[in-house]
This record gives C-alpha cells, structure tokens and sequence, in this order.
C-alpha cells in the first residue's frame, strides 16, 4: 500500500511540476489574420497523428502586414520565404509566392486556415497532411 501512494504522489508532483513552455511569452490580442505569429507546434498526419512542439529560441515567425504582405523568419518556416503577399476568404489563405520559386515544400499556394482569438492554425497541401500552430505576438 506504501508503494502505491507513494507512487500516485510521485505523479502528482511530476505532473504538477511542468513549466508551461509558453509561461512568460506575451500574447497580443487582435482581429483576424493580422499581426505577428508565432510558431509553436506542428503537427503531421502520415498514418496517424504526430505533434511536434517547436523551440520558441530562436524565434519561427510569421507576420501578415496590413498591406497584404508577409514576412517568414526561422528555419522552420523556410518555405514562406519567398511569399510576397496575401489574400484571403472565409475559408483559405492564399499565399503569392515569387515567381522563381520552385523550392517550396508545400505545394500549391491555397492553405486552410482558422483564427480563434490569439492562435492561427494554418493547413497548407502536404503529401501527408500537415498544420502549423501560431500564437499571435503582436
């Protein structure tokens, strides 16, 4: 009986003990699409689903300027590099890239998307499937 209290209290504080990796990162509130974002998470769906959280050192960034361009920092979001602008509707995010560019690892330029309050879900055409996770930053 020992044993099994002193292991449900061994979880218990293991459990409790986690930093929320996200604690100190200011969110900023905002409508829609524009801002900067903030990539935390991505998710792959080759068989069954996979999520991979992402280090928030050194920062993966998106931002969408009100004057319809976009601005990618970090390795993980490489392939927004060459997007040069924008549009939108209810239902997709559609992403102008350079015309040069046949690098880009998603193909097409037609991505769902879904903002709810401070995070952006982006789901651009994988193979497998795949979505990007965001927090909104500014």
């Amino acid at each position: 009986m020992k044993t099994y209290v002193l292991a449900i209290t061994l979880l218990i504080l293991a459990t409790a003990c986690r930093k929320d990796p996200l604690e100190g990162i200011e969110r900023a509130t905002g409508e829609g699409i524009v801002g900067k974002w903030l990539l935390v998470e991505r998710g792959d769906w080759n068989g069954k689903p996979y999520t991979h959280k992402i280090p928030l050192n050194p920062p993966q960034t998106l931002r969408f300027q009100k004057d319809s361009t976009v601005v990618a920092t970090g390795v993980e979001l490489r392939n927004y590099a060459s997007v040069r602008s924008y549009t939108i509707n209810r239902e997709y995010l559609y992403l102008h890239r350079s015309p040069a560019d046949t690098s880009a690892q998603y193909g097409g330029n037609r991505h769902g998307y879904r903002v709810r309050n401070d995070t952006l879900r982006l789901d651009p055409i994988c193979q497998e499937g795949c979505s990007l996770w965001f927090i909104r930053i500014q």
